[in-house]
């Protein structure tokens, strides 16, 4: 199946070819002409119906695989760097990772677009791609699994004063880290081993005695984690930016909204997926999570490769490499001033869902009172849970009536920002898990209507068919950048104004991180206004 886009001009390059096809409107014009293969456009809509399925079933995984990714680089980072430090070691974990994908993105899409091979342009990097990201997922949950990391491990002494409360929190660490101490701590509650009159603490009384304790050790290694993390990363990158080249090269313009919201439901189920998983964390354990993630992740890559038959590619120049092709395809996205919006108006949006999805589990461990018994990793898919079940219908009936409106999709950008916005303002003065969930269905109709136009927004304003791949990884930058900006920023408010204001009575420092979010959401808002190009 091949669409062939036509210009104005009536002929495959537009021009003086097209006879009196000048005067005939471009969507008449594409509903007449014979494609390569002797279809019409008209006569492949039914099919494409199909075709989106198909696509958005390994969209489906390859999000579930990503959401799932993220939840548990929360909670592995933290096992390893601990409290104190846990907001920056995830945002410079995930910023490292951000940074190669936005760098290499589009080189391989430009890789992507020039090469042809007997799979096609699209799939041989999809293939490759995948076999190696799997092996260093799985490589991250070996990490933190087996290597243990002695630093992290020793005993602990509680002291007490039955005159000064304030006092039952002081926390001092013993110097010895024995290996006798390092296999106490090795159950997940700790152990206490001995109360004893001590010399008092700064903080005790002279009375003062103390508890031992030895809580779990933190095992793995930052340092090796970042690294496993950066070449998973990378794969993944051979992987998607291929796979974006794909799916626009499938999509025919009267149906972007269609496949822009069968996509973002797909992509909203995806992550419900691993949400859900998420919920028996604790039960399963990290190396079984992500064996299972690793599993369902290439059952559904299967799907498309083997059912999904690339067109052919649009016979048309493509500068020789070098520095300056390199750089210009980095660059003249941009000179499109409706591509500068688009670009800007998603990343806006992602920013804020980033921050929300990073820094959640933290706000539920230091600020929010959870029911009795249920863990934060179990809270935080609890909470995601009732967001993407209301996402994926919102992203599919957005489509559709973008398409029925005649391609309009500001008004529903503007909408979803609106009601997401509300919100984040609501998240910002909840201190109780149950408001959580109206909450949470709100801002996945909101995220779910905003995902519907958002694939469709940039296939109105792209540049050139025969870039397909380099031009969709330019703007998928726009997910991958707040990645960069928003874990840091995020990371930075969390541990540097924890004991501002009121300190943690109110938790000031995720008041100002949630209302951030909202700031995020009200200018996306605004900048789709700027795009000429989309109604």
């Amino acid at each position: 199946m091949n669409f062939a886009r036509r210009t104005l001009g009536g002929g495959a390059n537009g021009g003086a070819n097209g006879g009196d096809a000048g005067n005939r409107p471009r969507l008449e014009l594409l509903m007449d002409e014979p494609m390569s293969d002797g279809s019409t456009p008209l006569a492949l809509i039914s099919d494409l119906d199909g075709t989106a399925a198909r696509m958005g079933h390994h969209s489906l995984l390859a999000n579930e695989f990503r959401e799932s990714d993220e939840d548990e680089d929360v909670f592995l980072v933290k096992t390893i760097a601990g409290d104190d430090d846990k907001g920056v070691a995830l945002g410079g974990t995930i910023a490292a990772g951000a940074l190669i994908t936005v760098f290499m993105s589009p080189f391989i899409g430009m890789v992507s677009d020039r090469v042809t091979f007997r799979l096609g342009r699209r799939r041989p990097f999809m293939i490759f791609g995948t076999i190696f990201m799997v092996i260093f997922f799985m490589a991250l949950s070996a990490e933190v699994t087996l290597i243990p990391n002695e630093e992290n491990c020793g005993t602990q002494r509680v002291y007490h004063n039955a005159t000064e409360p304030s006092s039952f929190a002081s926390f001092s660490s013993s110097s010895s880290s024995s290996s006798s101490s390092s296999s106490s701590s090795s159950s997940s509650s700790g152990t206490i081993t001995s109360t004893a009159a001590l010399t008092p603490s700064p903080t005790a009384s002279p009375a003062a005695n103390y508890t031992e304790y030895t809580p779990p050790c933190q095992d793995g290694n930052l340092g090796v984690y970042i690294v496993l993390y950066i070449l998973a990363t990378g794969f993944y990158v051979i992987m998607a930016v291929p796979y974006n080249g794909l799916l626009a090269d499938m999509t025919h313009l009267t149906r972007r909204g269609f496949s822009s919201g069968a996509m973002g439901g797909f992509t909203a189920v995806g992550y419900l997926v691993g949400a859900a998983i998420g919920v028996f964390y604790d039960q399963l354990g990290t190396v079984a999570v992500y064996a299972i993630i690793c599993v369902i992740f290439v059952a559904s890559e299967m799907v498309t490769l083997l059912t999904i038959h690339e067109p052919r590619p649009v016979a048309a120049p493509h500068a020789p490499f070098s520095l300056r092709s390199i750089w210009k395809g980095y660059t003249d996205p941009f000179k499109n001033s409706d591509f500068t919006w688009v670009f800007l108006t998603r990343f806006l949006v992602q920013q804020a869902y980033g921050t929300v999805t990073y820094f959640f589990a933290f706000w539920l461990e230091d600020s929010v009172s959870l029911p009795e018994g249920m863990t934060a990793s179990r809270a935080v898919s609890l909470f995601f849970m009732p967001m993407l079940i209301s996402a994926a219908p919102a992203a599919v009936l957005g489509g559709v009536i973008s398409d029925r409106l005649g391609h309009r999709r500001k008004a529903l950008v503007i909408i979803s920002g609106l009601l997401m916005t509300v919100c984040a303002v609501g998240l910002a003065f909840v201190r109780v898990f149950e408001p959580l969930i109206p909450l949470s269905l709100f801002f996945g109709i909101g995220y779910g209507t905003y995902l519907s136009v958002d694939f469709a927004m940039v296939m109105d304003i792209l540049p050139a068919e025969k870039d397909n791949a380099k031009d969709m990884a330019v703007w998928h930058n726009a997910m991958i950048l707040p990645q960069v900006l928003a874990t840091p920023i995020g990371g930075f408010i969390i541990d540097q104004f924890r004991d501002l204001g009121c300190g943690q009575e109110c938790a000031f420092n995720y008041m100002i991180l949630f209302l951030s979010v909202a700031v995020y959401l009200i200018l996306g808002s605004v900048f789709v206004l700027k795009i000429k190009g989309v109604k």
